[in-house]
Order: structure tokens, then C-alpha cells, then sequence
């Protein structure tokens, strides 16, 4: 009898005739610096306090199914997280966070523009998100 029904539904699912897609989009959603950027330390210092990015709905929610890249733009320091770290301009961690990445930033030498980029693609380079955060590298006596 179990089989029988199985039997039914399927041929009611197949015997449909024309059938359409519809490309469904995710929540709109962005990242944005909940805390941390435009920090200073010294040169080959870690900045006071994580760089912290969420991804936000429109409603201020944060969308915990966004999963968020970071990447050394410029000043050849390094990040850190719970997952391992990268130094040098161009380095990648990815998945650093869901929802919400949290990274230490060691900065790199004086005089060097200092920037990172928190990133996430959802599916075509028209959907990557992104957004930078800077900080200032001090000479060594600097505060």
C-alpha cells in the first residue's frame, strides 16, 4: 500500500506539464563595522581592541547565514582569529565568521597606509559585499 502512493505522487508531481523557475534572492543584507576601525599602535603592534564586522538585514538584524572573508589590503601586518592567521598584503582568511567576524590586527610598518577589507560573495561578484577598515601605524614611542 506504501509503495502504491509513492507510485501516485510521483506521477502527480511529473504529470504537471510546464514548469517555471523562479530565482528566489536572500535577505538583502550588508556588512558594517560594529567596532574597531580607524585604531592606532605601533608599528608591529596589535591594535587595541578587534576589528569587528556584521552582516545586517535591512531590519538591523544580523543575518547569520552570511559567512564573512577578511583580507590584507595594504601595511603588510597580520590577523588573527579563533581559526589560525595570515600576514602580508593580499593574505586570506576565510569564513572567519557567520554573521559577525571578529579578528586581532597586528599592524604593519610606520608610514604605510594600513587597511583591511571584510568580504562575502554570494553567489556572482554582483552580490560580493564588502567594507574596508583603516587604522594608523605609529613610529616606535608613539601613542
Amino acid at each position: 500500500m506504501t509503495r502504491m502512493c509513492a507510485i501516485v505522487l510521483i506521477s502527480a508531481l511529473t504529470a504537471c506539464g510546464e514548469s517555471t523557475t523562479e530565482l528566489v534572492r536572500g535577505p538583502a543584507v550588508e556588512l558594517s563595522v560594529a567596532s574597531g576601525d580607524g585604531q592606532s599602535a605601533q608599528a608591529g603592534a596589535e591594535v587595541p581592541q578587534p576589528i569587528v564586522v556584521e552582516a545586517r538585514r535591512s531590519d538591523g538584524t544580523v543575518h547569520w547565514g552570511t559567512a564573512i572573508n577578511v583580507t590584507i589590503l595594504s601595511g603588510e601586518g597580520g590577523l588573527t582569529h579563533d581559526g589560525g592567521g595570515v600576514s602580508g598584503n593580499n593574505s586570506t582568511i576565510s569564513g572567519v565568521g557567520v554573521g559577525r567576524a571578529n579578528v586581532l590586527w597586528t599592524l604593519g610598518p610606520a608610514g604605510e597606509e594600513q587597511r583591511i577589507r571584510f568580504w562575502t560573495s554570494r553567489g556572482s561578484a554582483i552580490d560580493s559585499l564588502s567594507v574596508e577598515v583603516t587604522a594608523t601605524s605609529l613610529p616606535d614611542g608613539g601613542a
